[in-house]
């Protein structure tokens, strides 16, 4: 059987069949059932060299694998070791084969609704004429900020290539909206975050930026969900905080 073909009919069973996955099966018996016991195979459609010669890497939280979960047609399976690839915005999922051997595999997003990594969960959804990507929930009370994260890569020959630091946009919304419409409040840097509010309380989000020290390039995760949290409270204070 031709390489792409079993790579299909292992996605066809991990994807496509969430039932058999709920079987008795583990993860490696699975590919073990799909790929055979020639795991040269798995190891052909894997692309965990193919940034070598790029300094940094692409992935949120860095470049090991998590413990996390998956959703496939609406059924969540967990005690999966994964990571985000904010390059290709694709799941990459690691795996120890019946030989004891790690392998890796890339996953298809339009078969994967969401996933968690360490209890953080991002969601498929499409923003308006954006493509459709997965988005970080941060939910705070009765909001939700959906955050969009996105890595370029920038060089060249002659300069050596290099990933450059994550991109973000984001987008706020009460919690009972779960499709996107023009009243969701959207930014991604400084300026488009202070017109994101009234004019009349923009000082106000300028302030906490100011105290919280806050950088749309350079933040820290921990960083970004600090002000997240602390700009929905001003806004749904109404300007007593």
């Amino acid at each position: 059987m031709r390489l792409e073909n079993r790579f299909y009919l292992f996605l066809y069973f991990f994807l496509l069949c969430p039932a058999f996955l709920a079987g008795q099966y583990t993860f490696s018996e699975l590919v073990d059932i799909s790929f055979g016991s020639d795991q040269v195979l798995v190891n052909g459609v894997q692309f965990s060299n193919q940034y070598i010669r790029v300094e940094g890497d692409p992935y949120w939280r860095e470049y090991q694998h998590r413990d996390g979960q998956v959703c496939i047609d609406d059924q969540w399976f967990g005690q999966i070791w994964l990571r985000y690839n904010l390059y290709s915005s694709r799941v990459e999922i690691e795996y120890i084969t019946p030989e004891g051997f790690r392998n890796q595999l890339i996953s298809v997003p339009e078969q994967m609704s969401a996933f968690t990594i360490e209890d953080v969960e991002f969601r498929r959804m499409q923003m308006g004429d954006e493509e459709a990507s997965y988005y970080q929930l941060v939910p705070v009370g009765t909001y939700t900020c959906y955050v969009a994260w996105s890595v370029e890569m920038k060089g060249g020959a002659s300069s050596g290539l290099s990933f450059a630091p994550p991109r973000r946009k984001y987008w706020i919304a009460p919690q009972e909206k779960e499709s996107w419409d023009e009243t969701w409040i959207s930014f991604y840097d400084r300026k488009s975050y202070l017109e994101a509010f009234p004019s009349e309380r923009q000082n106000e989000f300028k302030k906490l930026l100011k105290q919280k020290k806050f950088s749309f390039k350079h933040a820290t995760i921990p960083e970004m969900e600090e002000m997240i949290i602390s700009s929905i409270h001003l806004y749904k204070s109404g300007g007593e905080q």
